[in-house]
């Protein structure tokens, strides 16, 4: 998930990306983002108050921290471990 797939004003999410696993040839895992298999897997979420409140305070604090975070987990040098969420 990323920020252009969080709408405020609408208090939505948008589901369009899946996260992909792969076994390294070497040693530890890589990892992809993707489009899902499926169309029905596109969908949009209604955010409550709590989930539209911690993501707006997360957006405002740490934009490019977690930015750097998603690219480093995705280029795979975290030795194959993946956060619970993107953003």
């Amino acid at each position: 998930m990323t920020w252009d797939d969080v709408n405020f004003k609408d208090n939505t999410i948008t589901i369009n990306k899946t996260v992909n696993r792969y076994r390294k040839a070497d040693y530890g895992f890589t990892m992809a983002v993707a489009s899902p298999k499926s169309k029905t897997s596109i969908r949009s979420i209604a955010m409550n108050s709590v989930v539209r409140k911690t993501l707006l305070k997360l957006k405002m604090q740490s934009v490019p921290l977690l930015q750097n975070y998603l690219m480093w987990m995705i280029q795979g040098i975290s030795g194959g471990s993946y956060p619970a969420f993107c953003l």
